[in-house]
């Protein structure tokens, strides 16, 4: 007996030690599946081998998770500023599938997955500053340049971010290298290029001293040389050194670390004479040096007597081609708009046909460039003459005259412009110009909005808008601003116009864009992205909200949560996760239904139908069951329907989330609707055959099921997708 119990507890054991090995290895197995399925996480996707899949959602998303199971695909997960919930999942093959709120991306997966790897290194570049230099605020560089655009660039197996955009002054392109060090992901400024021309050595530095913190002891050590490879900003192309150290005796020293001011001492030879020079250059934080003083002989020069020795000198070293510059001054001239007309004085000159004779001089005044047009006019002999100041990068009519008589600048064109025989109009006062010319710096050197990163109207515009050309109208005692610039992803010419009611005190009265008015919500938005503050332009997303489309208003229909601007495209956007639905405000304020997506899938031809579903039922959820109705029934046409072919175009049938393109927006009439449908079919046609086939699997059911008549009356009343 006791043999008999030792041996059933020796099996009772063995079976216990059999069970617990068992769990111990399932465990450690199964610990070791999930590691090994997180661990494919961690590693890149295809080409893109800087970041792991893991690091690309954390720089895109937030609140990332990842889901891993020991009999499932690992799987990451993020949500946007809009609570979407994106999805990668990795195939045990290594292929990725992308969700967008469960549905599967339609677009490919690799134009997906390069659209936020990018994001991912941009984010990263906003989040951090380059190596070898600090910040406490890494996104300044965006602040800096204006109206940029991205590109992902890979070459020679380096992995770059490629920014380009303006600055105040100059077209800026930055190439921004990825590495990892210790297997820490680090970024370097590679390349910087202004106006198409690379920085390198301590041009670079200086460069990016003005925007990012770098250590101050190395920028002072380096001043000296960082300065001599500078340029004066009226002379963008040449560097100091390549002129200066063309003296004799040139010696260059610090002069006042704390300014950044160096100066550069030597001797002139002037034919047979020697006169010795001092000059202080001050570093500027966009990379230019200033002039601070100039003492010739020992005696400092006034300002136009600087200027103009300073032009001496770079003529005498073959750095200034006077002509080449004029030429530049009188090219700009031409391509500018006449004051209060949509048309460029070099036009006008060539399509005037009784305008001829034209003479084009010069002369400097101090810093400023002087350029004269004289021409003659067939109708009664008249001769003309218009004076233009380039002043600091700015071109003005400074005076204009007909047969020797003062004009305002908008009265001569159009005089000038008069054939033989019409009367020409009284002349202004000479004193009329200089309060004109006074008018227009009270303007440019206020400011319209407060708290902005522009402390002038003049630095803001410019940065919004090409070629401007400020004029003031008289009649109306009004200064006005002219010039093109981008909205909703095309070019407008704009007009704003200024009213200063008391001394001192200027106002925006009216902007127009194309010769049409803005409404205060368009121009207030306009005004918003010139300023670069957003908050003035917030009232564009009520205007649409306020917009009745048939019978109720946007705002009534969608609801009045989840409106936002998208400030890149100058859209107002609704979404609620699964619905978005984006709308294009003219400049009258006529509102248009821009584009439309469900789920990821674009309905652009179906979106009036659409809007009208949810204004004649209860709103948003009537337009997603009508979608959803409307997948059911082609879901139950697929499983009629066995062959590829149909299978492929349901897939199909809705495309690929795009660009928005506002050069052709969705109208609000009904009566073109039929632009957006098939030429063959309408849309009630098409929601009627639906209705018809939906009506027929109904009956077939009815038959076989013997359903009761209430459920036969049910399906009987159930709507058709689209049914109003």
């Amino acid at each position: 007996m006791k043999e008999k119990k030792g041996v059933k507890n020796i099996y009772k054991f063995f079976i216990t030690l059999s069970a617990v090995v068992a769990f111990v290895v399932i465990s450690l197995f199964g610990a070791v599946v999930l590691q090994s399925k997180k661990a494919v996480l961690e590693k890149s996707v295809g080409s893109f081998k800087m970041l792991s899949v893991r690091e690309v959602f954390e720089n895109n998303f937030k609140d990332v998770k990842v889901q891993v199971g020991v009999f499932s695909n690992p799987r990451i997960t993020g949500l946007d500023e809009m609570k979407n919930v994106y999805t990668l999942e990795i195939q045990k093959n290594g292929d990725i599938k992308l969700f967008i709120n469960g549905a599967a991306v339609q677009m490919p997966v690799d134009q997906q997955y390069a659209e936020w790897y990018k994001n991912a290194l941009l984010n990263f570049i906003k989040n951090n500053p380059p190596e070898d230099y600090k910040t406490t605020k890494p996104d300044i560089i965006f602040e800096h340049m204006k109206d940029y655009n991205e590109e992902y660039v890979v070459d020679n197996d380096k992995e770059y971010i490629v920014l380009k955009g303006r600055s105040d002054t100059d077209d800026i392109e930055m190439w921004f290298l990825f590495k990892r060090v210790n297997n820490k992901l680090k970024f370097f400024v590679d390349r910087v290029f202004t106006n198409g021309t690379e920085l390198s050595g301590f041009k670079k530095t200086a460069f990016l001293a003005s925007i990012y913190q770098v250590e101050k002891k190395t920028l002072k050590m380096n001043l000296i040389d960082i300065v001599k490879s500078s340029k004066l900003v009226d002379f963008p192309d040449v560097e100091l050194s390549s002129v200066f150290d063309n003296l004799k005796n040139v010696r260059w020293t610090v002069k006042d670390e704390d300014k950044n001011l160096v100066e550069c001492t030597a001797v002139n030879e002037v034919g047979n004479a020697e006169e010795s020079i001092d000059i202080g250059f001050k570093l500027r934080e966009d990379g230019y040096v200033d002039l601070e003083y100039f003492y010739l002989n020992g005696t400092e020069l006034k300002e136009n007597e600087v200027y103009s020795k300073i032009r001496s000198i770079y003529k005498q070293f073959g750095k200034f081609d006077e002509k080449q510059y004029v030429q530049d001054i009188i090219e700009k001239i031409k391509a500018s708009k006449i004051p209060e007309k949509d048309k460029t004085i070099g036009d006008f000159l060539e399509e005037t046909k009784n305008l001829y004779e034209f003479v084009w001089n010069h002369s400097f005044v101090g810093r400023n460039t002087e350029v004269i047009l004289k021409g003659s006019s067939k109708s009664a002999n008249r001769n003309f003459e218009i004076r233009f100041l380039f002043a600091k990068g700015e071109l003005y009519i400074s005076k204009s005259y007909l047969n020797g008589k003062e004009f305002k600048p908008s009265e001569l064109f159009v005089q000038l412009e008069k054939t033989e025989g019409e009367q020409v109009v009284q002349n202004v006062g000479d004193n009329n110009v200089d309060n004109n010319l006074r008018y227009i710096e009270l303007v440019k050197n206020s400011s319209i909005v407060s708290n902005s990163q522009y402390k002038t109207n003049l630095s803001a515009f410019k940065s919004f808008l090409s070629n401007p050309v400020w004029s003031y109208n008289e009649k109306n005692k009004r200064v006005i601003l002219t010039g093109s610039g981008k909205y909703g992803g095309k070019s407008w010419n704009f007009k704003f116009v200024f009213e200063i009611p008391v001394p001192n005190k200027v106002l925006l009265e009216y902007a127009y864009a194309n010769n049409i008015e803005m409404v205060d919500e368009v121009r207030d938005y306009v005004i918003s992205k010139v300023f670069k503050v957003s908050k003035i332009g917030e009232n564009l997303s009520t205007l649409v909200r306020n917009t009745v489309f048939k019978k109720k208003t946007y705002g009534e229909i969608l609801g009045t949560k989840g409106w936002t601007i998208d400030r890149t495209n100058d859209l107002v956007v609704y979404s609620n996760g699964k619905l978005r639905v984006l709308f294009f405000v003219q400049p009258n304020g006529a509102v248009n239904v821009s584009d439309f997506y469900y789920a990821g899938k674009r309905y652009s031809k179906e979106a009036m139908d659409l809007l009208l579903v949810g204004e004649q039922g209860n709103g948003v959820l009537a337009i997603q069951k009508a979608l959803e109705q409307r997948d059911q029934i082609s879901a139950k046409k697929l499983n009629k329907t066995s062959t590829p072919t149909s299978i492929q175009s349901e897939v199909t049938s809705t495309e690929e989330l795009p660009e928005v393109l506002i050069d052709e927006p969705l109208k609000n009439d009904s009566q073109d609707s039929d632009e957006w449908m098939d030429d063959s079919q309408s849309s009630d046609e098409v929601i009627s055959k639906e209705y018809n086939e939906e009506q027929e699997e109904q009956e077939e059911q009815q038959e076989q099921q013997e359903q009761q008549e209430e459920q036969q009356e049910e399906q009987h009343e159930k709507p058709s997708p689209y049914q109003f």
